[in-house]
């Protein structure tokens, strides 16, 4: 699979996990509230997993493509 098949791939997990209902309204809330006081329920916990697993797949897809990473970060600039 290529740099664009898998970059592709990642934007649509994200479009998908952000189609979620409020689900950035819950990571403020997480943010805000739940981490601010050290109480995270089985949801937040759930929530923080989902963000690092696509974060960390994110970086894997740049850190192993970097010549295609370099040209996408030209182009949008």
């Amino acid at each position: 699979m290529d740099f664009n098949e898998k970059l592709a791939i990642w934007l649509q997990g994200q479009s998908l996990l952000f189609d979620e209902e409020s689900t950035q309204e819950n990571i403020f809330t997480l943010i805000d509230n739940d981490l601010e006081h050290g109480c995270l329920d089985d949801e937040a916990k759930e929530l923080i997993l989902k963000l690092l697993k696509s974060t960390l797949s994110l970086s894997f897809i740049l850190k192993n493509n970097r010549k295609e990473t370099e040209k996408l970060i030209k182009f949008l600039e």
